[in-house]
């Protein structure tokens, strides 16, 4: 069998593919799987396990032990079209603004940066 140690292995470990490797009768990594699919304890064979790890199912991936997801916020719980109704545009207030309070702070934007105030 397999060392207990030799089981686990790294995602991107080249252990942890099948090689070109046959036995003595000419059978492959491919004709074990076969058989292993079959019924057939074929993977018993403990050079087969080695060489053929996929295939008998002899090696897994190792996993870096849990790690807890990041947090995911949602701005909305929806998507939403919103068309356009003017030229320019279409503002969309928060519950906290009013149409007065969000025009005196864009003309304060607009002012701080050098630029013109919208039009009335």
């Amino acid at each position: 069998g397999i060392d207990g140690s030799y089981k686990c292995l790294l995602e991107n470990s080249t252990a942890l593919r099948d090689g070109k490797w046959r036995d003595d009768y000419g059978h492959g990594c491919a004709w074990y799987a076969a058989a292993e699919r079959e019924g057939k304890h074929v993977c018993s064979y403990a050079p087969a396990q080695l060489a053929c790890p996929v295939a008998c199912k002899s090696r897994q991936e190792c996993f870096p032990g849990h790690v807890s997801p990041t947090p995911t916020f949602y701005a909305w719980d929806s998507i939403r079209r919103i068309d356009s109704l003017a030229p320019n545009g279409k503002l969309c207030l928060g519950s906290h603004l009013t149409p007065e309070i969000a025009r005196s702070e864009c003309e304060a934007w607009v002012t701080a940066k050098g630029g013109a105030p919208a039009a009335k």
